[in-house]
């Protein structure tokens, strides 16, 4: 494979890295519902792919630490333009790993007349318990806490409901 240096722009989407993404990957996700006519269970289930967010890193630089290098400017950062939107998206990014996430739903369907019962049910989230990283400290600081994880996917957690329809 080629360096870095020597890459074409037709060969910009050759891995470098294993984590390396481009701009195809999507939210995926499904669900299903199946009631079970003789004894009035209704089971469900949803399950959703994620993938990582990208990895980057913002760094303030002042005017102090221009004006001290090699080459100063001569002049202000401020009448410089400022970087907006996001990085340009048909460009290969490096990204953390994604996640899969499965969510899972019993409940018992009482029925007082055709048209008006009652649901109680047990819901289950985050069935397989991944502890995915969804955001991480994106402020550079030299020796500071940079890529550290800020937020991860909430635990496996259960709850009971009951639905009235009438």
């Amino acid at each position: 494979m080629p360096s870095a240096a020597a890459r074409s722009p037709s060969s910009v989407n050759e891995p470098l890295l294993p984590h390396r993404r481009n701009h195809t990957e999507r939210t995926s996700g499904g669900s299903r519902s199946y009631t079970i006519p003789k004894v009035d269970v209704q089971v469900s289930g949803t399950w959703a792919s994620i993938p990582g967010d990208s990895l980057r890193a913002d760094y303030a630089v002042t005017n102090a630490w221009i004006a001290g290098g090699p080459q100063p400017l001569g002049r202000s950062l401020t009448g410089a333009p400022t970087a907006t939107g996001e990085p340009d998206s048909r460009r290969p990014r490096c990204g953390a790993s994604g996640h899969n996430n499965i969510d899972f739903r019993v409940a018992k369907i009482l029925r007082y007349r055709r048209d008006r019962g009652t649901q109680v049910g047990v819901d289950i989230f985050n069935l397989m318990n991944a502890d995915t990283v969804t955001n991480y400290n994106y402020r550079f600081v030299p020796g500071g806490t940079w890529l550290t994880p800020t937020t991860i996917v909430p635990a496996r957690y259960a709850r009971i409901s009951a639905q009235m329809d009438f």
